[in-house]
């Protein structure tokens, strides 16, 4: 398709070069260079060929440019913003170890000389303050909330129902005309097909019930070989994953024990930074 449609692939090239800062993100730029590298190539073939067209010449120059483009080194912001982070917390974890508590550490004494110490314990205790004043909100006044909608939108959710009801017996009752009409003229139909086309419900039956019985025996023969395998899987998993520490039982043990330990630590650690904060 490049080859056979060089103008087209020169303003596709263009795009892609003019709003490189925007889709360098979007694209694989691996699998991109990889494939100006074939252009490039290509180039150099129809080059030797005579080809001298505009998107011939416009193609060279912009595969070049993306070239250049996809070839310039970035400074890599991302990894260094992850290493300054992951420093930055190794080190006041060191802190924090040599010390023994977070409250005798150089780290504490910085943020508490700095002021922001006493500022993450004041945030803290209107975090604290605010959530507990909100829970209290909604246990006392959701359900009134919620009896009262009930109280208000119940009449008109049935009156809907009842409507919506009322329409199904009217459109019956407007339609029934032309349901009898149909009632009457659709066997009057089929004779007149029969009439015309001889043998055509009988061809119809005779190859339906044929395909039928096809998909009756093939659907049979299916559920039954899947039913083997299937048994014969269960059985290996059986008798081969689902024991000792892969058992029913076991895995169940486990996530029980692994939640139990998941909510120890959580608390744990809840009730930790709360004392680190307060000072205690």
């Amino acid at each position: 398709m490049y080859t056979k449609q060089l103008t087209q692939s020169s303003i596709l090239l263009e795009y892609i070069l003019n709003n490189w800062d925007k889709l360098k993100g979007r694209v694989e730029r691996k699998l991109l260079k990889e494939t100006i590298g074939a252009f490039v190539i290509t180039n150099e073939e129809l080059g030797t060929q005579g080809h001298s067209s505009d998107g011939y010449k416009k193609c060279v120059c912009v595969c070049k440019e993306l070239q250049l483009r996809m070839s310039k080194m970035q400074f890599p912001w991302r990894s260094l913003l992850l290493l300054i982070f992951v420093s930055f917390i190794g080190l006041i974890s060191y802190d924090v170890y040599l010390s023994g508590t977070f409250k005798k550490s150089r780290t504490a004494h910085i943020l508490k000389d700095a002021g922001v110490l006493v500022f993450l314990e004041q945030a803290w205790k209107r975090i604290c303050f605010y959530s507990t004043k909100t829970y209290v909100w909604l246990e006392k006044n959701v359900p009134l909330y919620y009896a009262h909608m009930c109280e208000v939108v119940g009449p008109y959710l049935a009156l809907f129902w009842e409507k919506l009801y009322q329409l199904g017996l009217f459109l019956a009752d407007i339609t029934k005309p032309q349901r009898d009409w149909l009632a009457i003229k659709i066997p009057l139909l089929l004779e007149w097909v029969q009439s015309k086309v001889p043998y055509i419900t009988s061809f119809c039956s005779y190859y339906g019930s044929i395909a039928w019985q096809f998909i009756l025996e093939y659907s049979l023969w299916l559920w039954t070989l899947i039913a083997h395998y299937s048994y014969i899987a269960g059985t290996w998993l059986q008798e081969n994953v689902f024991t000792g520490k892969l058992s029913g039982e076991n895995i169940y043990n486990t996530l029980v024990a692994s939640i139990t330990t998941v909510q120890s630590y959580s608390s744990a650690a809840i009730q930790w930074v709360s004392q680190q904060i307060s000072g205690k």
